[in-house]
């Protein structure tokens, strides 16, 4: 890296400390400042040293490589060291390297949507509409330039410092065979009456004759910078996800939302069933309905890759067109390994047990799994239900894939992170050597509205039970089903959000159905049924549990499964209850909850009493994780976009149909793919049969997308 010299041309204190105050604040490398300054305005300037930061020169100062040479009063845009450092890359062959200035003729841009806003803001414009690239100029610029380590000496130094040279630097450099490049990648700023640099009138003509065919006289800025977040100084963090929804996309939107202090990108795969990246969509936000960039695969992506040249080198045209500062990986479903190698600070995050399991749920036969060997493997493929997803991967290929994600893992120093310690036991079993990584627990937030001043009580009369959620074989509906009619007895059973699921039970007595309700909805309805105890049938190790979070944000004891997240989160008796997944069992300790009500109204004390987790706790554990600077990792010059960006405008979209439609069709293909998945009214063979149709079905209309994308 490169060292700052700052020369005091001029007299006056206050242009050495604007600049310096520049170098301090919009730095985001941190190099050293050595300050030249001589007799009274050296002395002047003790109190602003830095040790260790900002020092001032020494007479027989000689630096060994290449500096920045800056002049007092120049003014530095944020970020202005990583990019001109970035651009250094391709200035080979020049003994200088040039920015933009817009009080410098020959380094100026002409347009008047650069010319007429404030530095901040032309710098914006510039840097959006940059080629990525350096051309040569005549004379190199007298306010700020770095200087190949080739071409530095003392004399070089005394030249720039130098405010009444005779012969300018630039000239004196070219008289000795060295050349001068210029990047558009920083503007900086400089005073009205900066002195200009004076041309002897022989070469006029030839400098003259340089800038009449000088591309800044021609270029042209788009009047939106793209993307919107553009050198605002937040840190960039890019969400690798799939597109099934679910409670991973609610992490996700919650972690986004509250996350106001960084900028958050996501991007999801989009795919078949067998084949989960077929594309990748990249989008501004977890809310915004278009993607910004959609990338397909020529070669898609079955499961999980390991490396794969058309997604690594799509990854590094997001880092470097969205400036990416960390990478958190939520999936790698639909994604290959390579998410993992950026060189960026990166977090994956334990949602599910993907990629060690590709059932995801780690659960067969009635238990969890503690090992899964090359045997276990290939019954699981055979006998567990679970084991759906990925019908074209083979069991070589999946033992293939645990090693080489622990590689990743570890030889990336990627940090692992569970949201619950039994997510962490349970890898410590399954896969032992990831515990080097030294994973860590980060508890999921949640937002959540209280309705009013409710203060939840327990009933005196029939037992009222909530089982929240949707009903599937995962989630323990065939414990319902063996528990109900038996429950139905002695209880009021509200079934909340169960799904299209739920029809099937409408004629049971004492039991009310509501399929599908808005999730900002849910604390009213909670309040309106108001539920004495709530009951979790998951028969598979959760992760963490968003339902379990809502009963206990709403004051409402849980009645759980004894496994995964629910034995980590809940203490037997206390803030809730636990029970074998056998259905008599829960029936059991339904009824014995149902005769004292005081010990549901304890844990119901309990749960008001401890609040609840915020989203914004979440985000700022993930921030101490994950310290960040924009821009930190450095700057890759890259060209921008050239052609006019108005806002809501799609850049790089597919051909074919129009963006709703295109978007449309994915997000229905995702979702009736997960619903034929997951559905609780199909049996296997008609799961199957109606997963080929809608394949088929959907492949033809692909096919004619194609052929309207090449006619249109």
């Amino acid at each position: 890296m490169p060292e700052i010299h700052l020369f005091a041309r001029r007299a006056d204190i206050e242009s050495v400390l604007i600049t310096l105050r520049d170098c301090l604040e919009n730095s985001v490398h941190g190099l050293p400042v050595w300050i030249h300054a001589q007799g009274s305005l050296a002395l002047a300037l003790a109190d602003a040293l830095v040790p260790g930061r900002v020092q001032m020169a020494p007479a027989d100062l000689w630096p060994n490589g290449d500096v920045i040479l800056l002049a007092a009063g120049v003014r530095l845009p944020y970020g202005w060291d990583a990019r001109l450092v970035g651009a250094a890359k391709l200035a080979r062959g020049y003994a200088t390297l040039s920015p933009l200035c817009r009080e410098l003729p020959y380094h100026a841009p002409v347009a008047a949507s650069v010319l007429e806003v404030s530095l901040d803001d032309a710098d914006r414009i510039v840097l959006d509409g940059s080629l990525g690239e350096v051309w040569a100029t005549p004379i190199c610029s007298n306010a700020c330039v770095l200087l190949f380590a080739k071409w530095v000496d003392p004399d070089s130094l005394q030249r720039w410092a130098d405010a009444e040279q005779t012969e300018p630097f630039s000239l004196w450099l070219t008289e000795q065979n060295a050349s001068h490049g210029l990047t558009d990648v920083v503007l900086v700023g400089a005073p009205d009456d900066f002195p200009r640099i004076a041309l002897p009138e022989a070469l006029s003509s030839w400098v003259a004759a340089c800038g009449a065919i000088n591309p800044l006289h021609y270029r042209q800025y788009r009047t939106h910078c793209f993307p919107p977040y553009l050198l605002d100084r937040r840190p960039v963090q890019l969400h690798v996800m799939h597109s099934w929804g679910g409670g991973l996309e609610r992490w996700v939107q919650d972690y986004c939302k509250a996350d106001t202090g960084r900028v958050n990108l996501v991007l999801k795969s989009i795919g078949n069933v067998g084949l989960y990246g077929q594309r990748v969509a990249l989008y501004l936000g977890p809310e915004a309905s278009e993607p910004v960039r959609v990338w397909q695969f020529d070669c898609a992506i079955r499961g999980t890759a390991d490396h794969h040249p058309e997604y690594r080198r799509m990854l590094e045209d997001v880092i470097s067109e969205f400036q990416v500062d960390a990478v958190i990986v939520s999936s790698l479903i639909g994604h290959a390994l390579d998410a993992f190698r950026t060189g960026l600070p990166t977090v994956h995050v334990w949602h599910e047990y993907y990629p060690f399991c590709p059932a995801l749920y780690i659960h067969r036969a009635g238990h969890t799994c503690s090992k899964c060997d090359p045997v276990a493997l290939r019954t699981c493929r055979q006998e567990n239900p679970l084991y759906h997803l990925f019908p074209t991967v083979l069991d070589e290929e999946w033992l293939a894939l645990r090693e080489q994600y622990a590689e990743a893992v570890l030889n990336n120093v990627v940090r692992l992170v569970a949201p619950t310690e039994s997510v962490v036991r349970n890898y410590a079993a399954l896969a032992p050597r990831l515990t080097k990584a030294e994973p860590v627990v980060i508890e999921h937030g949640v937002s959540w509205l209280e309705p009013g001043s409710w203060q939840p009580t327990v009933s005196t009369g029939r037992l009222t039970v909530v089982v929240l959620g949707r009903l599937s074989v995962a989630k323990g509906q065939a414990l319902l089903d063996a528990a109900l009619p038996e429950i139905t007895g002695f209880a009021d059973v509200v079934l909340l959000g169960c799904g299209d699921a739920g029809e099937r039970y409408r004629h049971f007595k004492g039991l009310s159905v509501v399929p599908h309700y808005d999730a900002l909805s849910l604390p009213t309805l909670l309040r309106e049924y108001a539920p004495d105890i709530g009951l979790l049938l998951s028969i598979v190790p959760e992760t963490f549990s968003y339902t379990l979070s809502e009963l206990m944000c709403a004051g409402i004891p849980p009645l759980a499964t004894n496994h995964g997240a629910y034995l980590s989160r809940i203490q037997d008796g206390v803030n809730g209850y636990l029970c074998p997944p056998d259905a008599g069992l829960i029936v059991r300790r339904l009824k014995s909850l149902d005769a004292d009500r005081n010990s549901l109204k304890r844990t119901r004390d309990v749960l008001v009493a401890d609040g609840h987790r915020t989203t914004q706790d979440m985000v700022a554990d993930y921030h101490a994780l994950l310290p960040l600077r924009a821009m930190a990792a450095g700057y890759s010059p890259r060209r921008r976009g050239l052609e006019p960006c108005e806002p809501g405008t799609l850049v790089g979209q597919m051909a074919g149909f129009p963006k709703p439609f295109r978007q449309a069709l994915y997000d229905a293909h995702g979702y009736l793919r997960v619903k034929l998945s997951q559905s609780a009214k199909l049996r296997p063979w008609q799961r199957r049969g109606l997963q080929y149709l809608l394949e088929l079905g959907m492949r033809a209309i692909y096919k004619l997308w194609g052929i309207a994308g090449r006619l249109s």
